[in-house]
């Protein structure tokens, strides 16, 4: 069931962690926000994508924060948190000024639209 891929993931996640492999335990994190919103659990959806962010800041994982960035305010989006949402869109945008990742700009670039989208300010 999904329920036990999200507890995979995150253990997946804090080993890779362990085993000092940063980037793969962020894509493992990542992975576990996005099955976690498919059942509707923000609440570990946040606190994954909350602990990614961190991660990837402290390791300057620059795709891996614009990817995490992004999805969090998405599903702030959907959760109608209106300051999250606008916070990590522009965090994810900001970022994305840096990257050369289209992976990573394409991410920034959609939740920047679907924010605009929700809020009436599509461009």
């Amino acid at each position: 069931s999904i329920k036990q891929a999200v507890n995979l993931y995150t253990q997946t996640a804090a080993d890779w962690e362990k085993l000092n492999e940063p980037q793969r335990a962020v894509f493992c994190l990542t992975e576990t926000a996005k099955l976690a919103q498919m059942y509707s659990d923000y609440k570990t959806a946040f606190r994954v994508l909350e602990k990614a962010i961190k991660l990837a800041t402290d390791h300057n994982l620059l795709e891996e924060k614009i990817i995490s960035s992004s999805l969090y305010s998405l599903y702030a989006l959907e959760k109608s948190d209106k300051k999250n949402a606008q916070k990590y869109s522009e965090q994810a945008i900001s970022l994305s000024k840096k990257a050369s990742s289209a992976k990573a700009k394409a991410y920034s670039f959609f939740c920047k639209g679907m924010y605009e989208y929700y809020y009436g300010k599509m461009k």
